[in-house]
């Protein structure tokens, strides 16, 4: 039993985890000094955040595995740069498609059991944010709405993991809905939606071979491609310091810009790969941790990795600092 469920959670990828569990931290950390805010339902919040990303990842998987974008390796071997190790689980036999679809039905009903606790709770109020974050997730890969093959998915998980994720939390959390994060939660969905753009970038040419239609691929050029990288990686910056300027947040959590060179090095980095540059690709302490390094590079998809890893890690960061600064600013 330990075994299987770490095989799906492995194969749900569990380090992509942070892109939703430290807005929910951070929406927490806002929430800690209501009146009404309880530490149960905080928790409860948080897990079904956490089992609704695992179960929308395998779904991705689902999908993508039947549309044929994870019989890559031909690709690769046509002379076409793409990241090989996806849905290797399924490919390689490991698992059935009858037993992903199991496997994704139980992490969506221990969502939806979460889900249903905070309502029973709080109220009917969060029921809409609730039905749009499902219709949302679902129609990422689902074939009735598919966003992520029609140009939307970056900005549906940029909505998703931002503001419907954190005003969400932060309700469950505290009971109420507040301004200040709403302010924090555009910036977090920025940073958010910057991971699976780079994402859309790193694998376009991929992406045109089975017909998805990615934000990249509407952009168009590689001009207008780097300008939303960029804009995705600074306007987060600038939406704090207005926030900041206007008195709807603390001073403290300028802090933030502490992440700034993270985002130069990501957008850099993705300015590199966009003009076929040489780029340094060796993980830094001060950009994060990047697992099972030595099999990415071994793998050949490091060059994938880090500048997701990067994305990845700047969210993470960001939300961490802010956390701090918002128990400090509370007390």
């Amino acid at each position: 039993m330990i075994k299987t469920i770490r095989f799906w959670i492995d194969n749900a990828r569990y380090t992509a985890l942070p892109q939703s569990i430290t807005p929910a931290l951070l929406a927490i950390a806002m929430a800690s000094n209501g009146a009404y805010f309880s530490w149960a339902l905080a928790l409860v919040a948080l897990f079904g955040v956490i089992f609704a990303h695992l179960a929308l990842n395998l779904s991705d998987d689902y999908f993508d595995y039947k549309n044929g974008d994870c019989n890559r390796r031909a690709k690769a071997s046509k002379g076409m740069r793409v990241r090989v190790a996806k849905c290797e689980y399924l490919s390689q036999g490991k698992a059935t498609l009858n037993q992903l679809l199991l496997a994704i039905t139980v992490f969506f009903i221990l969502a939806f059991i979460c889900g249903g606790i905070i309502i029973w709770f709080r109220g009917w109020n969060i029921t809409f944010l609730v039905l749009v974050a499902g219709i949302l997730g679902l129609g990422y890969s689902f074939p009735w709405l598919r966003f992520s093959y029609r140009g939307l998915g970056e900005l549906v998980v940029g909505v998703m993991f931002g503001p419907l994720l954190m005003i969400g939390v932060y309700f469950a959390s505290s009971g109420v809905f507040d301004g200040p994060v709403l302010f924090v939660s555009i910036a977090v969905g920025l940073l958010v939606t910057n991971i699976v753009y780079s994402h859309s970038i790193l694998d376009v040419e991929c992406d045109k071979s089975i017909d998805k239609v990615t934000f990249a691929q509407i952009l168009g050029t590689k001009k207008k491609m780097l300008f939303f990288s960029w804009c995705c990686c600074f306007l987060p910056f600038i939406i704090i310091f207005l926030g900041v300027y206007l008195d709807y947040l603390h001073w403290t959590f300028l802090f933030s810009f502490l992440t700034l060179p993270m985002a130069i090095y990501l957008f850099r980095s993705m300015k590199d790969f966009s003009n076929d540059s040489p780029s340094n690709l060796e993980p830094k302490w001060f950009l994060g941790r990047m697992e099972r390094w030595d099999k990415i590079k071994e793998a050949g998809i490091d060059w994938f990795m880090f500048r997701w890893y990067l994305a990845r890690n700047l969210v993470s960061f960001f939300c961490l600092i802010l956390m701090i600064v918002s128990y400090l600013s509370s007390l």
